[in-house]
């Protein structure tokens, strides 16, 4: 990853962390297709601060069905 990447990653994150609560539940279930309890799920774990944070809950089996919905909440979250 390019150091203008890692950047935008992170930017991005930090933009996430910082979202209202409500507003943050709204990102997830409208812009990444969540159902609401996984939308919450994943809003109530912030702040990630690190992307690895974030990519650690897609593969954990933390919040069931998070795993399949990771590339919809990659994009908009961490800018990829």
């Amino acid at each position: 990853m390019s150091s203008s990447a890692r950047r935008r990653t992170c930017c991005s994150l930090r933009w996430f962390d910082r979202l209202p609560a409500d507003h943050a539940l709204a990102v997830l279930a409208r812009e990444c297709g969540l159902d609401i309890e996984l939308a919450a799920g994943l809003a109530g774990r912030r702040p990630y601060e690190r992307p690895a944070r974030l990519d650690a809950l897609f593969t954990s089996g933390e919040l069931p069905g998070l795993g399949a919905a990771a590339g919809r909440v990659r994009a908009p979250i961490l800018g990829d």
